[in-house]
């Protein structure tokens, strides 16, 4: 289990275009591992994610929080007439673009002599779920060596065809990285049904480490993580970083 107590340093940087926080401890060794942790589509980078980020400074580990695309700063004008007239296709520019520009931001931590680039972790909730998924099953450099996918927005049945465009990872390309996806069983918002599909088509290609996938229920849970989510994602990260 990651834990500890320690004093923070909150750093604004730019990686390529994308504004990030770094959260780390304020007396933190040098070569630290990384987790990369995206927020949901209505959601800032500093939002609830600072629960997560703080316990994982206090481990030894750099929290890295991404600004989604089309958010923050960089939110358009119309950002607001857009999401009231077609929300799914907004929903599925900002994932489309945060996916793409994932790879700045691996990019940057490489950049930094003070990040180990060996040892990086993805988390995501809602959107940034999908997102984080999109990293596990793609090939980036540096590859996540573990990921976790908060009620993600997984595609499938029902899903917009914009977004089945933009976003289709590939379970086949996952593995070895170290998955676990946590989902509510009522949840209405991003489809349940999609996100245990998507894991069951991920087993196979796990079948000779089964341990490093694992897909957590939260029985009766809506579109939000339980309280103990954090607890969850702590000891996956903490397992496999």
């Amino acid at each position: 289990m990651l834990r500890g107590s320690d004093e923070y340093r909150i750093e604004r940087w730019l990686a390529g275009g994308v504004p990030l926080v770094c959260v780390r401890a304020a007396k933190a060794a040098a070569r630290m591992p990384v987790v990369v942790i995206y927020h949901r589509f209505s959601g800032r980078n500093t939002d609830d994610l600072i629960r997560l980020a703080l316990p994982l400074a206090d481990s030894g580990v750099a929290a890295i929080l991404p600004e989604s695309a089309l958010h923050g700063e960089r939110a358009p004008q119309n950002f607001d007439a857009r999401l009231a007239s077609d929300r799914d296709g907004l929903f599925t520019d900002v994932l489309d673009g945060t996916v793409r520009e994932a790879g700045e931001v691996l990019a940057w931590v490489s950049s930094r002599e003070d990040l180990d680039a060996t040892r990086i972790g993805v988390v995501g909730t809602s959107m940034g779920g999908a997102v984080s998924l999109a990293i596990a099953c793609a090939d980036h450099s540096p590859p996540p060596r573990v990921a976790v996918a908060l009620m993600p927005s997984a595609p499938g049945p029902g899903s917009p065809i914009r977004q089945k465009a933009a976003y289709s990872p590939e379970p086949a390309r996952c593995f070895p990285t170290a998955l676990m996806i946590v989902h509510g069983t009522e949840d209405r918002t991003a489809s349940y049904p999609n996100a245990r599909s998507f894991y069951d088509a991920l087993v196979p290609h796990y079948s000779d480490a089964p341990e490093r996938l694992r897909f957590v229920d939260m029985p009766v849970e809506d579109h939000r993580v339980g309280a103990y989510w954090v607890e969850e994602t702590l000891s996956w990260l903490g397992r496999f970083l």
